[in-house]
């Protein structure tokens, strides 16, 4: 073979090496830029996912809350009568001892609550359905049971129990009056069930008058222009806390011609 077509030869083999391993280097530069178009097109693709969940999210949420405030409107509506709370009150009525339940209810829009009443006392039952009872003395266990209604629905009943602890002074009727038409003297009389000391004070009277505050005893220096009813109160309490408020009406009248006034006690 001429020496001439063995170089060529030998120069066409080494551009091929040549143009193969420049095509060789070029290969990770190409690997390397579509590795990197890649990533950036599953970045762009997530971030553009996780905005439309975030709206989605931030709808969903709004829904709930609405859903959520809906349900607690209905809730509130469907609320049950509720005795928020009650306690029980000691009173003197009418000369009679009564203990009374005071409670106070959830209102409902359009709807007052009542109550129901079951009482006890010392695990027996007694009275009716009530606010109160009598007819209790000193050491009694008394419990009552309050179930508030709104005229649809029953509530929770609620408990209330108390011992008797103490009772209130009872009043004993006197109409007996004296006055010499310028002194006048009457006595309060009551006594306590419980054996207790009993005192004695006014509320209300002329301003001449006192009250022995161990017996009761009414004095009046009564002045010549004094004429007409006056209304008299007295506080009679015993030594355990117990009260009454006595109310009499004495009337001073003088007829014309007569040298005296006349007093009596007016009945209520």
């Amino acid at each position: 073979m001429p020496i001439n077509k063995q170089v060529n030869k030998k120069g066409v083999k080494k551009k091929r090496i040549s143009e193969a391993v420049k095509r060789n280097k070029e290969i990770p530069f190409l690997l390397t830029g579509a590795i990197v178009i890649i990533f950036l097109f599953i970045y762009i693709s997530v971030n553009a996912y996780r905005q439309h969940q975030g709206v989605k999210s931030e709808e969903q949420q709004i829904a709930q809350q609405k859903a959520s405030g809906s349900a607690i409107t209905q809730g509130k509506e469907n609320l049950m009568p509720e005795t928020v709370k009650a306690r029980l009150q000691l009173e003197s009525i009418n000369n009679t001892d009564v203990l009374k339940v005071i409670p106070e209810g959830s209102e409902k829009k359009d709807s007052a609550i009542t109550y129901t009443y079951k009482w006890i006392k010392n695990d027996e039952p007694v009275g009716g359905n009530t606010d109160s009872i009598s007819g209790f003395k000193k050491g009694d266990k008394i419990e009552v049971k309050i179930t508030p209604f709104d005229g649809k629905k029953y509530g929770q009943p609620r408990t209330l129990s108390t011992e008797i602890m103490k009772t209130t002074p009872k009043i004993i009727e006197n109409k007996e009056i004296i006055f010499d038409g310028n002194v006048l003297s009457h006595k309060v009389k009551a006594i306590d069930p419980d054996n207790g000391t009993l005192s004695y004070s006014l509320i209300e009277a002329p301003k001449d008058m006192t009250i022995d505050k161990t017996n009761g005893m009414i004095n009046w220096q009564v002045k010549p222009d004094e004429f007409g009813v006056f209304n008299i109160r007295v506080k009679i309490s015993n030594d355990q806390g117990g009260e009454t408020v006595y109310q009499l009406n004495i009337n001073l009248n003088k007829a014309e011609g007569e040298p005296k006034k006349d007093a009596t006690i007016l009945p209520q």
